[in-house]
C-alpha cells in the first residue's frame, strides 16, 4: 500500500509537462535538435516550446523554425500531428547580447508562461579567443540563469554543460568541482586590451583549450547563482550528427 502513494506522486514525462511551457537555448545544435523533437513528440500535451534563436545568414528567427523542422528528424511529426510543430515558437535574441538580446514584450511572455529552461547554447570552438568564449559561455550562461530569476512560474533550470568540463580530473563525479580561476578575476584580466595569446594561455590553468575552461567556469555560475531555482547540470559526451550527407 505505501509503495502504491509513492507511486502515486510521480508523473509521467507527459503529465509533467501537460499545459507547461519551456524555454531553450542552443535549439538548432545536435543536441537541441533532437531534443526539441523528442520533447514535442513524447508531450502531445506540452503547449508551447520557446526557442531562442539568432539571425544567421540573412535569414531570420521564424525562417530559420521552417528550415529546422525541414530535417528528417521532424518527420513523424510532420505525419502523425503537424499541428503541434506550430507549438514552437521563435524568440528572436542572442546569448552573447545583454539581456539575451530579448524584445521587451518577448521577455514579459517568457516570464509568464514558461516553467521549465534548458540551456544548451555555447560557443563550442575550441580556441576561440579568451575574451569571446568567456562572454558566450559564461556570461551567456548568467544572462539565461537571470532571466530565470524573473520567471513567475519556474519549477527547474537544466544547463547542459560539457564531460570535458573538467579534464585535470581522471574520474568525473557528479558533483561541481571548484572553478578553475575566479570567474570574476578573468573578467578582469580578460578586459585589459593588451592581453596577449601567452597571457591568455597561462590564465587557462592547464585546461587545454578555451572551450573546455569556459565551460567549467559557466558551471561554478550555475553553481553559485542558481539560488532556490531547482537546477540541473548535465555533461554529454561526444556529440556528432545522426544523419550525413553522401
Amino acid at each position: 500500500m505505501e509503495a502504491q502513494k509513492v507511486e502515486e506522486n510521480y508523473k509521467s514525462i507527459d503529465q509533467l509537462y501537460a499545459g507547461k511551457s519551456v524555454f531553450v537555448t542552443g535549439g538548432t545544435g545536435f543536441l537541441g535538435k533532437v531534443f526539441l523533437e523528442k520533447l514535442l513528440y513524447s508531450c502531445p500535451n506540452i503547449d508551447k516550446i520557446y526557442v531562442l534563436m539568432r539571425e544567421k545568414n540573412k535569414w531570420d528567427s521564424a525562417e530559420r523554425i521552417k528550415q529546422m523542422l525541414d530535417y528528417p528528424m521532424f518527420q513523424r511529426l510532420k505525419r502523425e500531428r503537424p499541428q503541434d510543430l506550430k507549438k514552437i515558437i521563435a524568440i528572436p535574441g542572442n546569448v552573447t547580447l545583454p539581456n539575451l538580446g530579448i524584445s521587451e514584450e518577448h521577455k514579459k511572455v517568457l516570464i509568464k508562461k514558461v516553467s521549465h529552461v534548458f540551456h544548451f547554447a555555447a560557443n563550442i570552438k575550441f580556441n576561440e579567443p579568451l575574451r569571446v568564449a568567456v562572454n558566450d559561455n559564461v556570461e551567456g550562461t548568467r544572462r539565461v540563469l537571470n532571466l530565470c530569476h524573473h520567471m513567475n512560474n519556474i519549477e527547474v533550470f537544466v544547463y547542459v554543460s560539457t564531460a570535458f568540463s573538467n579534464t585535470d580530473q581522471t574520474v568525473l563525479e557528479e558533483f561541481v568541482y571548484p572553478p578553475p580561476a575566479s570567474v570574476e578575476e578573468v573578467k578582469r584580466l580578460i578586459e585589459q586590451d593588451d592581453l596577449n595569446e601567452e597571457q591568455s594561455k597561462k590564465l587557462l590553468c592547464g585546461r587545454p583549450n578555451t572551450y573546455t575552461f569556459t565551460k567549467a567556469l559557466a558551471e561554478s555560475v550555475v553553481n553559485e547563482e542558481h539560488g532556490d531555482i531547482p537546477t540541473i547540470i548535465v555533461r554529454p559526451s561526444i556529440v556528432s550528427a545522426s544523419v550525413t550527407n553522401h
